[in-house]
């Protein structure tokens, strides 16, 4: 039967153990006043400073559903590509931002620039942090653009970490934007949701 020592050391410090456990490790307590978890008598715990959890944190229950194993903020470059021969392009600006909250992923990006030439096929959005889940479009929409086609919409290529850009088409729905669509100086900022099993 294993128990816990609790014990104080020379620096200061006190230190929490279980020695008749194989292969245990000791949590030491930095010195200094002050509590690190606070318990208010009610059941709920307040911490001094930052936790981290390997395995993830359960929200709600503890179903495999409940389990959120990860949280991330961080920014990227987004780019023009083509479905045929990139054009050539010179920017003045590549923003990216992104937060990803377990399988959700939101972007939102800035491309401007200042020379634009040559290209083929449709145009899409490269450069994302990660790859869409497999059956899964997410969404795009662009807030702001100047010399792109008008009411651009879009959506992210399953597998993939890149995005289609379209437009409405009161024929079809939604047309594909060509390479074409395209002349400098052009601007555009836009925001895209979508899942991901990366």
């Amino acid at each position: 039967m294993s128990s816990i020592v609790i014990k104080g050391n020379t620096s200061g410090q006190i230190e929490l153990a279980a020695p008749d456990v194989a292969g245990s490790t000791t949590l030491t307590l930095p010195t200094g006043s002050g509590s690190i978890i606070k318990d208010d008598g009610s059941g709920n715990l307040s911490v001094s400073g930052s936790i981290t959890g390997t395995g993830g944190i359960y929200l709600g229950g503890t179903a495999s559903a409940n389990l959120l194993d990860d949280y991330e903020e961080g920014t990227f470059t987004p780019t023009f590509i083509t479905t045929g021969t990139t054009p050539t392009i010179t920017y003045t600006q590549q923003q990216g931002n992104y937060i990803k909250i377990g399988q959700l992923v939101f972007c939102e990006f800035s491309i401007q620039g200042s020379a634009y030439s040559g290209g083929s096929g449709n145009l899409r959005v490269g450069g994302f942090p990660f790859s869409a889940a497999p059956n899964w479009a997410g969404t795009l929409t662009s807030g702001y653009n100047f010399n792109i086609a008008n009411s651009i919409i879009g959506y992210m290529e399953s597998n993939s970490a890149f995005a289609n850009l379209t437009n409405f088409s009161t024929s079809n729905g939604a047309d594909y934007i060509a390479y074409s669509d395209v002349t400098a100086p052009f601007h555009m900022i836009a925001t895209v949701t979508f899942r991901t099993l990366d």
